[in-house]
């Protein structure tokens, strides 16, 4: 998931983007936008045959494909809460996503940070394991984002 909280003021979005690619095929994707309390506030469905094949390590080849799906009405995300875009599916189904460094990435043992202009400073990619009962950072040493969009 991508949990972000809205900031600049209120913003009206009617539909959610995500860019995945499948590893193993299976169920349909599942796009949620919940507010913080996990309360969903919109749902859409991808089915499995719109997504394209990821090759996992070829990541500088054009893999995945962009999603979404139209809400069923316009909503207005306040500023100042928090949100929570949730991709899942079936157990079996493999989906991937790269995700976008978030703001400054130390190297580790190379002794360099990197900055990166285009972060998105208000949310980050999260991760569950136990479907959805607790979540942490995609990567712990480096936050990052989905790559996603509310239009």
């Amino acid at each position: 998931r991508e949990r972000f909280t809205v900031s600049g003021g209120d913003r009206t979005v009617s539909s959610a983007y995500v860019r995945v690619g499948k590893q193993i095929a299976g169920g349909d994707l599942v796009i949620r936008l919940e507010d913080a309390s996990g309360n969903v506030l919109e749902r859409g469905t991808v089915p499995a045959s719109k997504l394209i094949a990821w090759k996992i390590y070829d990541l500088w080849k054009p893999n995945g494909v962009w999603v979404g799906f139209a809400f069923a009405a316009p909503r207005t995300l306040k500023n100042g809460q928090t949100y929570n875009l949730v991709l899942s599916s079936s157990a079996g189904t493999q989906y991937s996503i790269v995700s976008i460094t978030h703001t400054r990435d130390a190297c580790g043992d190379c002794g360099r940070v990197y900055n990166y202009s285009w972060a998105f400073h208000d949310g980050t990619a999260e991760k569950s394991v136990d479907g959805g009962k607790t979540w942490s950072r995609v990567y712990r040493s480096s936050p990052n984002n989905l790559q996603f969009y509310l239009r």
